[in-house]
């Protein structure tokens, strides 16, 4: 017997009567867009990021993401967000927004990048990096084509903010950072760093500094001296060699610290090469006694096969500590190549107590190139030399172009001009592919402070390729120069470097005795 027709249609109507009573599920999205800021814009200081969403029920929230993350919620129209952009770092940003309604649709706005520009640079000047008699020095900074975005001035310890003034003159992805500083010696040095991020922070670190104005004279007076040829007599901060004649009873030598010691070295006939540390000497007259001496260690240092017979020099010097480069040092030894000379290794001689470190340097000339290799703490076994090739294309004032070939870190490229009794140093820093750059333009202050300056005065002289043992990039080098608290010295254990000269009047002697003091300038910057 089958169901009656009567109850089939009650039951259906009761169904139909069901479905109808329920609402239709909303599955529509909203939409939504940023509305400000628009995408490429550049931006600094507190912005607001305004957006519009549109559902056809109710828009439940607009949420925001800046850079990837949640930055905030906002739930009522307008939907505004307000970035204080010194939060974040200079450089590109993104922005997004999502929209929920209140059935739990999602929307996602067009991609919005925008640019940071809240400083240009800020640096910082501690330990008397300038020193306290120098006066004012000008740091500015230009875009990679030479046009000056910012300068500003300081003297003595100070802080320095460029600000992003004028944003119309956008540094791209890079700049220049150039200082220019007066010395107590009647110079000035210019020194542009290339490819530098842009709002990147530096702290200059001051390297301990000895007042060479209050130079006083220690004479000492020997007694028992053995009879020797050769030998080496030094203070933290002078010295005097030879490493054939014989040394007189009576020597003096600058002293600029009280107490001061005494280093000296003779080869003598009878017992070999020996030492002796004075220490603790005042200023004045000393009779000292060389009855006691002791046995230096020794260590045979292989030269690169390409150095013999070539011309150049090998130095030795001694510190206190291991690891401290910047407190004096002690000249253990001088010794010349001699050109045309079979020349494959060289003896160094050095104490076994009182200097725990060392610095040993090789400079040598072929084919018009020089080369040089510094290894710091243990006496190497080996001198090691850096090949390369620099060939230069076009030099003008206003661009220089040159090409290189060869492994290294790090270029740097040495300018300079003499007029009338200033003489003037600028030294240009790059990462390794710079194959060619432009000068910057000097800004209004350094014209203002340093009146006889004038750009295109300078000439190119030579082209460095440097190479260093425990960096492998530009970015690393500025990393241990202006981010770290150490100095660059005592953290790099070898430097090899590959020399063209581009323009020079001067001797290949001239040129290695230029090389060896500017070594010593270059760490009176922390260099």
């Amino acid at each position: 017997m089958g169901i009656p027709l009567k109850i089939v249609y009650v039951v259906l109507s009761s169904l139909f009567l069901l479905l109808g009573c329920e609402e239709t599920e909303d599955q529509k999205p909203p939409e939504v867009a940023i509305t400000t800021p628009v995408n490429g814009v550049t931006l600094a200081d507190i912005v607001l990021i305004t957006a519009i969403a549109l559902d056809d029920e109710v828009v439940a929230s607009v949420e925001l993401f800046i850079d990837g993350e949640s930055f905030a919620v906002d739930t009522d129209a307008p939907f505004e967000f307000q970035w204080i952009t010194g939060s974040g770092d200079n450089g590109d940003h993104t922005f997004l927004c999502k929209a929920t309604d209140d059935s739990g649709n999602e929307a996602l706005s067009e991609l919005v990048t925008v640019r940071v520009m809240n400083s240009l640079f800020t640096a910082s000047f501690t330990q008397d990096w300038l020193c306290p008699s120098c006066g004012t020095a000008v740091l500015f900074i230009s875009d990679m084509a030479g046009n000056v975005l910012g300068e500003a001035s300081w003297s003595g310890n100070d802080e320095v903010t460029i600000e992003a003034d004028n944003i119309l003159l956008d540094p791209g992805d890079s700049m220049m950072v150039t200082t220019v500083i007066p010395s107590s010696f009647g110079t000035v040095n210019i020194t542009t760093y290339m490819a530098i991020v842009v709002g990147d922070e530096w702290t200059f670190n001051g390297v301990p500094e000895i007042n060479y104005s209050n130079q006083q004279t220690i004479t000492l007076d020997f007694q028992n001296v053995p009879d020797h040829s050769g030998y080496s007599l030094s203070t933290a901060y002078s010295s005097m060699s030879s490493t054939s004649s014989h040394m007189g009873a009576i020597q003096s030598l600058f002293a600029y610290e009280d107490p001061v010691s005494v280093y000296l070295q003779l080869n003598t006939t009878n017992d070999g090469v020996n030492y002796q540390m004075f220490e603790n000497l005042s200023p004045g007259s000393h009779t000292l006694d060389l009855t006691t001496l002791h046995s230096t260690l020794e260590k045979t240092v292989q030269y690169p096969q390409e150095a013999d017979g070539q011309y150049g020099y090998t130095s030795l010097y001694g510190y206190k500590q291991f690891g401290d480069y910047y407190h004096g040092r002690y000249r253990i030894v001088r010794e010349k190549l001699s050109e045309g000379s079979s020349t494959s290794a060289t003896t160094l001689y050095f104490p076994d107590q009182y200097l725990m470190a060392f610095r040993t340097d090789m400079y040598y000339v072929i084919e018009d190139v020089l080369k040089m290799n510094h290894v710091y703490g243990e006496v190497p076994d080996q001198f090691h030399s850096l090949n390369g090739n620099i060939e230069f294309l076009n030099v003008t004032t206003d661009q220089i172009n040159f090409s290189t070939q060869g492994n290294f870190d790090q270029i740097r490229a040495y300018l300079r001009y003499s007029g009338g009794d200033m003489s003037y140093a600028w030294n240009v820093y790059g990462p390794s592919n710079l194959n060619q750059f432009i000068l910057p333009q000097f800004s209004d202050l350094v014209q203002v402070r340093f009146p006889d300056l004038t750009r295109e005065y300078f000439n190119l002289n030579y082209i460095d390729l440097i190479d260093y043992s425990d960096v492998t990039s530009h970015a690393d080098i500025i990393d241990v120069h202006f981010h770290s608290s150490d100095y660059f010295d005592n953290v790099i254990n070898e430097k090899r470097i590959y020399s063209e000269y581009y323009r020079s009047d001067d001797s290949v002697l001239e040129r290695v005795k230029e090389r060896e003091l500017d070594l010593v300038n270059q760490q009176s910057r922390g260099f």
